[in-house]
């Protein structure tokens, strides 16, 4: 999967080439340096105030560490810049993701010095001007959702204090280390996700989405930000400072313990700390960080970044890296915008001469270049945008195209494999105060470096360079660009004639990118006369749309740039049709599949609706925003009408208040806020309607209908702005036909202005009223904050979404197995999971890329992981009505990847999603596709993702996975089969593609779910081009089976050895033999195989079981492969078996038999009689009565003299109906053989009874439920071995028996009146073994204490049964000196017990069931009780104390074996007492022990036990998987594991088969 994830993602690997091999970066060197510079820069901004920023983003704001400059001291791309090695060679650069504490404390320690803090209990003074820049700021999307501000405990946050104004809204809420960041914003440098200690995820350990106020911007992922390790030891921190070995072993509490600790009565070892913590702040003062004239390099740390191959920590550095990016940006941008009225030398950041009369002041800080997007007067012809005036509104549209146009065009450089060559700028816009800000990184640039396009308004357009010519072609046409003549001395380029590319170092840096796509037509639908040609330079179209046109067109369209091409007015005609296409195809399409689309999500429930964004919708179709109206005026829905009409209007509310700022804000002092405030206030009370008295024109009726018009009609009055005749009457409320409570959250997203929750609470609350509520007026002290809309390309998205999604995949594939990999370390934890982590991780990327995909709608490989991270949640998720939903939106997303960039990776991606919905049609058509393509891509892609599908290792989950993986291998065999047979590819992957398929086959045939077969059987009668009708699975798929044999006989011999002797197995072998019928080849194999075998007796028992369990398998096994068998169950159902010469075990379980298959039964059963040594009989049934002729059948009695058992050893009868002539036969001619007689009968035929009292050879018999009463004589007089479970005919049978049988040694009583009187009788006897299962009375009448010395000699097996001991009872057992085996079931107490303990010292295995038993180590002597002979000790319904388990050790030192059945009082504290003092075991059952949990087999792994432990069980309570995969690593030794259920997850099994294939499990 991850090799797989890397091919996926190759648009992000750009092959470094001729790298040099330098040493390792000193990391902890650098982060000692970042402190000095982020004090200088605190310095430069003491004097504004007004650089406090209190921001919040999406629904939840969650506290973090300090954000003054201080906090990029340990940002990675700070560190790596930092390095004297810079990036050149960043792979040898290892990743610190912990917090720099001493940066904090250098800033706490300035605080102190400057008295901000109260060091006795850590008070952070607001005052102080040095740590305002700290205060709560954040990055943000124009796009993105602000919170509602619905709850209380927002609204108490927020006028917290003296009614707290605007201003003091700005300060920090806080202290120093804390900022508000919206959740997956966070600057921090710490990991996207961690390991909580907890194993929660989060601090409230909920579902993940528990974020209290001290997460980081991943605690619902459990990350812990106290400077642990990103992902555990393979992630681990790396510090090499030696300073900071101490604190690295204290906590934070420890370390910067300012309050709560007296530090007069500090340790030794504190006061050490603090003096080499005061040595590090002295030494690290005077050090700089990076070049004080260029500030850091953003460009070179992109590239090199860019250059790495896909990993998850590529693309956390780059997530980081363009967030710091953007920060700087902001922070620095927010002080030139606030200043930019102020006079230079006032000025906190100086502006610039770098040439250039666009934007205005220019401004370098930090290695970014910022300008203003002013519209520039050009000479006489008056300005750029606006013509005769200057129009700012368009000039920031042209900003927004040039960032537009600049990820267009880099997503087009990745997609081609030209990032190690073409370079862009990181770009983001600013927006604030009315103002738009454009930021750019610095680039090593200059007149001298231009290599492409021109930078003197075309009288020099260079082209010369014959390799990039040839890259700008490629990406040119990729992007559907038109090459074109330019220029005064005109020379072809792609592009406009203004892009400018430049060489420096070997590199190529591509700049101004505003009019790299092409301009709409301006006279398509402007009557003669009104159009404005100036519209080409910022009315672009988009992306989308420049895929959609059928001809390549020119960026210079319409433009005098275009001139010099003879065919400029071909190419503007391209346009003009496009642009025609737009407005009477696309359009119209589009408003009838978003109207489709949003009924759709609104039959599913209103909540689903916010899946469909109509500006993103509009994109997707290359719809700009300005034809809103056009797209509503197509559309009948009322909801859907008023959700693109909210949407409008929160556009024009925001185009407005940036309009009044800047009219109004022109020369004033930008840096205070009252003047915007009123503005703010102002406007809102007038879109709320508190100002309708003072105006003319009411706003719902006529101002805004007018400001809609303007922005939506494109000057055409036709148009209406997408208003309907009865909306534009001035009488008509528009306010009736919009959410204004939606359409305000828009506005606030869309302007950085955030509303107090006591205004957003009333128009929540209207807004879901039928009846009019009063509307709130708006004070100053509504206005929230202001703050900065910062729009940026999607990189910080994209990566962080990236990374997202390869951790998760890291997580859900963490101990996957592979086939032909080595199994890698496993993850042990993983095993536990149910996915909630998982699932948190993708539902929070598919966040991330949702949010990329909004501005590169285009973008191929973005829409395919987009399809991908549905998919694995499809996957992942528990089955419900979430399936359909993410089926459709997996298969949408393929569908939209492949249509912009058709490549293997994602037709593959789309081909497994069309299986799964069940699509096979479409996916054969997309792998005849595949089949078109290169194989050396194509054939590794398909094997590894439909091995990864295949039932191979674990069993099968989901018919659909299953569906992918058949129908992959099909055409892999295909593609393969079609290869020259000496191919690598053929000899790499023919033969395993062939085993994979084959147990796919098998393994899907061999379960009974029939909707498995049907996944199967449909896909080939698809390709076979025959109607389904639940065809059988073995009829529609032998041919493959037959095929792979063919290809290699041996091909799964494993499997066959495996479905022989392991059980559970994967493969029955019974569907081999089903197989076998229709698969010449296989048949020839297996019966080879049992040849070589030469006996089913050496198969698993339960295995030849599951054979003979299967009615068709006897009839294949002796006809079609025609064995001779020697080992025979029929059951239930007749087959013959006279053949079978060699049988010399037949079983017949609940056998049916009629008068006729009877008579053949006889006959079968005479032809094998003569060789048989064990025959059992189960639960027979004859029915005398025949379905033919019985006429016929009278003719032809039945002859039993052909019976003749004459080999026979055990017979064992039990519940049987056959014919009492069937008993008699087998008793007559086996007289003189048997050796092992069972009985069980309720009525025996007398005559029967004795003829069994007449066998010579018995050893030992069975005699339950007989019926009539068995008599002495019928006793064998050879049997030493005797059960009876039955009543005896005569009053002292067991006295009469021993005369009888003298070679008696071993008896199992359970009869009472045998033992109630008569059990005395054997004390004179030497009995080896004695079961008795009976009252204690009974045994107190025999007098069991006295006259026992026989027995102690000869006694070595003792099971008693007993409600409770017997008087004397410990006595009893005590004389028996030789017992080795004793199994009590008395409720005997300590002091019976260890007397039997003391005097027993040849006892080796010890079983007890008793609930007095309190496991004591001394008897009522205080004598120490200890028996070293016990090697096995069983100990049930136990209700010892909790800590007396740890005395079993002590108790039997040598024990070998332990079985605790049911430990009432067990726990974990117990269980790791108890093991501690088990030095020897190597066998360990537990059962019912319902209150250990992981921890006690995580101690069991740790302790010594470990090494010795060959076998383990666990019956009837919880072990996680994990658990056990744990002791499987952590006991070498181990042989056997017996579970009482099956594992929770497949992949456990799959795991512990593929790496410990000769450990047995047992279910």
């Amino acid at each position: 999967m991850e090799n797989n994830f890397k091919t996926i993602l190759s648009y992000w690997a750009i092959k470094e080439k001729n790298q040099n091999n330098q040493n390792k970066a000193n990391i902890s060197n650098n982060n000692k340096n970042n402190n000095n510079n982020n004090n200088k820069n605190n310095k430069n901004n003491n004097n504004s105030e007004n650089d406090d920023k209190n921001i919040t983003d999406v629904n939840t704001t969650i506290t973090n560490s300090s954000k003054n400059d201080d906090a990029n001291s340990n940002s990675i791309t700070t560190i790596i810049s930092s390095s004297p090695l810079g990036y050149e060679n960043i792979q040898s650069i290892e990743y610190q993701p912990q917090i720099n504490y001493k940066s904090i404390t250098t800033s706490m320690e300035s605080m102190l010095i400057n008295g901000d803090i109260n060091k006795d209990n850590l008070i952070i003074n607001n005052k102080s001007n040095n740590y305002k820049n700290s205060s709560n700021y954040s990055v943000y999307s124009s796009d993105s959702k602000i919170e509602d501000g619905d709850n209380e405990k927002e609204e108490e946050e927020e006028n917290s204090g003296d009614n707290q104004s605007i201003y003091s809204a700005y300060k920090a809420s806080s202290s120093i280390f804390s900022y508000e960041r919206p959740v997956g914003d966070s600057t921090s440098t710490s990991s996207l996700y961690g390991n909580s200690s907890s194993c929660g995820y989060g601090p409230k350990k909920g579902n993940g989405y528990d974020i209290d106020d001290s997460s980081s911007i991943y605690s619902s992922y459990g990350l812990s930000y106290s400077g642990s390790d990103i992902y555990g030891s393979n992630y681990g921190s790396n510090n090499n400072d030696d300073n900071d070995d101490e604190s690295d072993k204290k906590s934070n509490s420890d370390i910067y313990s300012y309050g709560g600790k007296d530090n007069n009565n500090s340790s030794d070892d504190e006061n050490e700390l603090k003096i080499k913590q005061e040595k590090y702040l002295q030494e690290t003062r005077n050090k700089k960080i990076g070049n004080e004239n260029k500030g850091r390099d953003w460009n070179q740390e992109f590239q090199s970044l860019l250059r790495l191959q896909p990993s998850l920590e590529k693309f956390q550095k780059l997530t980081f890296l363009a967030m710091d990016f953007v920060n700087f940006a902001e922070n620095y941008g927010f002080i030139i915008i606030k200043e930019m009225f102020l006079p230079d030398h006032l000025k906190t950041i100086k502006p610039i001469d770098i040439g250039g009369i666009a934007g205005g002041q220019k401004f370098i800080c930090q290695g970014i270049l910022f300008k203003f997007a002013y519209d520039t007067k050009i000479g006489e012809n008056g300005y750029l945008y606006g013509g005769k005036y200057p129009s700012e509104t368009s000039a920031s549209k042209a900003a927004g195209n040039e960032l537009k146009s600049l990820s267009s065009f880099f997503q087009h450089v990745l997609d081609n494999e030209f990032a190690d060559k073409v370079n862009v700028p990181l770009m983001c816009i600013i927006d604030y105060f009315g103002y738009r800000l454009i930021a750019m990184s610095v680039m090593e640039i200059n007149k001298q470096t231009l290599t492409y396009g021109s930078s003197d308004g075309g009288i020099t357009v260079h082209a010369e360079d014959l390799e990039l010519n040839s890259i700008m072609e490629t990406i040119g046409k990729s992007m559907n660009l038109r090459g074109h003549l330019t220029g005064i001395n005109p020379k072809f380029m792609y592009g406009p004639g203004d892009l400018e590319v430049h060489k420096s170092k070997g590199q190529y840096y591509v700049v101004d990118f505003g009019r790299l796509l092409p301009p709409q037509s301006f006279c398509v639908d402007q009557p003669k006369g009104k159009s404005n040609s100036r519209d080409i330079f910022y009315k672009m179209i988009r992306p989308e749309l420049l895929k959609q046109s059928v001809k390549p067109l020119s960026s210079d369209s319409y433009s005098g740039w275009g001139l010099s091409d003879p065919n400029h007015l071909e190419y503007n005609k391209d346009i003009d049709e496009l642009t025609t296409r737009l407005y009477n195809e696309i359009i119209p399409n589009a408003a009838k599949e978003i109207q489709i689309e949003w009924e759709r999500l609104s039959s599913l429930g209103t909540d689903y609706l916010d899946q469909l964004d109509i500006s993103v919708e509009a994109h997707k179709y290359g719809i700009n925003h300005r034809h809103l109206g056009r797209i509503r005026s197509l559309i009948t829905n009322k909801s859907l009408r008023k959700s693109i009409l909210n949407e409008m209007v929160a556009r024009v509310f925001r185009n407005q208040i940036k309009e009044d700022q800047r009219i109004q804000l022109t020369g004033q002092s930008v840096s205070s806020e009252e003047k915007c405030v009123h503005i703010i206030v102002s406007f809102l009370n007038r879109i709320i309607g508190n100002d309708r008295f003072d105006t003319l024109k009411d706003f719902w009726t006529i101002s805004i209908k007018t400001l809609i018009l303007k922005k939506y009609s494109n000057g055409l009055s036709c148009l209406n702005g997408g208003l309907s005749d009865e909306e534009l009457d001035t009488k008509f409320d528009l306010l009736d036909s919009i959410d204004l409570y939606q359409v305000l959250l828009k506005f606030q997203n869309k302007s950085g202005i955030k509303l107090s929750s006591r205004v957003k609470s009333i128009l929540k609350k209207a807004s879901a009223s039928t009846q009019k509520i009063r509307l709130p007026v708006l004070f100053y002290t509504d206005i929230k904050s202001i703050r900065p809309v910062v729009k940026h390309s999607n990189m910080i998205a994209r990566s962080e979404g990236i990374s997202l999604y390869m951790k998760a995949v890291e997580l859900i594939y963490s101990n996957q197995v592979y086939y032909g990999r080595k199994v890698q370390q496993p993850d042990i934890s993983r095993f536990n999971s149910d996915f909630s982590e998982e699932i948190g991780l993708l539902e929070a990327c598919n966040q991330k890329l949702s949010i990329a995909s909004r501005s590169s709608t285009t973008d191929s490989s973005l829409y395919h992981l987009l399809g991908l991270v549905d998919f694995e949640l499809l996957k992942i998720k528990p089955n419900g009505a979430t399936d359909v939903v993410l089926r459709k939106s997996a298969k949408d997303k393929l569908l939209a990847s492949v249509r912009y960039n058709e490549n293997p990776n994602n037709l593959t991606s789309l081909a497994t999603i069309l299986d799964v919905c069940g699509d096979f049609k479409q996916s054969e058509e997309i792998y005849n596709k595949l089949k078109q393509m290169d194989p050396l891509v194509v054939v590794p892609l398909l094997f590894e993702s439909a091995s990864l599908y295949s039932p191979y290792h674990a069993k099968i989950t989901s018919e659909k996975l299953l569906a992918v993986s058949f129908h992959q291998f099909l055409n892999l065999i295909d593609i393969l089969l079609s290869l020259p047979p000496d191919s690598l590819l053929v000899h790499q992957y023919l033969q395993d593609s062939y085993k994979i398929l084959t147990i796919l086959i098998l393994r899907t045939a061999s379960t009974p779910d029939f909707q498995i077969h049907t996944s199967v059987t449909k896909l080939v009668t698809m390709r076979k081009s025959i109607e389904f009708n639940h065809q059988d699975i073995i009829e529609q798929t032998h041919e493959y089976i037959e095929n792979a044999f063919k290809f290699n006989l041996n091909l799964i011999d494993d499997f066959i050895l495996e479905s022989s002797s392991q059980f559970p197995s994967r493969l029955p072998f019974t569907i081999l033999l089903k197989y076998s019928v229709r698969c010449p080849s296989l048949c020839s194999r297996i019966l080879s195989f049992i040849q070589d075998t030469k006996s089913l007796n050496k198969f698993n028992p339960e295995i030849v079981k599951q054979i003979f369990s299967s009615e068709d398998s006897l009839t294949t096994l002796t006809e079609t492969l025609k064995i001779q068998l020697d080992y025979i169950i029929l059951k239930r159902r007749y087959v013959s078996f006279g053949n079978q010469i060699q049988l010399q075990s037949l079983i017949f379980d609940s056998l049916y038999l009629n008068s006729d298959s009877f008579y053949q039964f006889i006959n079968d059963l005479s032809n094998v009689s003569n060789n048989l040594k064990y025959l059992k009989i189960f639960g027979g049934r004859y029915n005398s009565s025949s379905t033919d002729d019985q006429q016929q059948q009278q003719q032809q009695p039945i002859d039993y003299s052909k019976l003749n058992f004459n080999s026979l050893t055990h017979l064992d009868i039990e519940d049987n109906e056959f014919p009492n002539e069937l008993l008699i036969s087998i008793l007559k001619t086996s007289k003189n053989t048997l050796k092992d007689v069972r009985l069980h009968y309720y009525d025996f035929p007398l005559d029967c009874l004795e003829l069994v009292g007449s066998l010579y050879s018995v050893e030992k018999i069975l005699l339950r439920n007989m019926e009539p009463k068995v008599n002495v004589n019928h006793i064998p007089t050879s049997v030493k071995e005797i059960i009876i479970d039955s009543q005896m005919s005569t009053n002292q049978p067991l006295s009469e028996l021993m005369k009888r049988c003298p070679n008696l040694v071993e008896f199992k009583l359970t009869t009472d009146e045998i033992i109630s009187s008569d059990l005395k009788s054997l004390k004179s006897y030497p009995i080896k073994s004695l079961d008795i299962n009976s009252y204690s009375d009974y045994l107190k009448n025999n007098d069991m204490s006295n006259d026992i010395q026989t027995w102690s000699n000869s006694l070595t097996n003792l099971k008693l049964f007993s409600s409770r001991p017997f008087e004397d009872f410990s006595n009893f057992i005590s004389q028996l000196k030789s017992i080795k085996n004793l199994d009590l079931r008395f409720n005997a107490d300590d002091n019976q017990i260890n007397t039997i303990l003391l005097s027993l010292k040849n006892l080796e295995n010890f079983k007890i069931e008793s609930n007095k038993y309190q496991l004591l180590l001394a008897n009522q002597n205080n004598l120490e009780v200890k028996n070293e002979s016990v090697k096995s000790f069983t100990i049930s319904n136990s209700s010892a104390p909790s800590k007396n388990y740890s005395n079993i050790g002590l108790l039997f030192p040598n024990l070998d074996s332990l079985d605790l059945i049911y430990p009432k009082s067990m726990n974990d504290v117990s269980f790791r007492g108890m093991i501690e003092n088990l030095h020897h075991i190597s066998s360990l059952s537990l059962s019912c022990c319902y209150d250990l949990t992981d921890n006690s087999m995580i101690a069991l792994c740790n302790s010594p036990l470990a090494s010795n432990l060959k076998t383990l069980s666990s019956r009837d309570f919880a072990i996680s998987d994990g658990s056990i995969v744990k002791i499987i690593f952590s006991c070498p030794k181990l042989l056997r594991i017996h579970k009482s259920s099956s594992f929770k997850r497949p992949e456990t099994l799959s795991f512990i088969r593929s790496s410990y294939p000769t450990l047995i499990i047992d279910f």
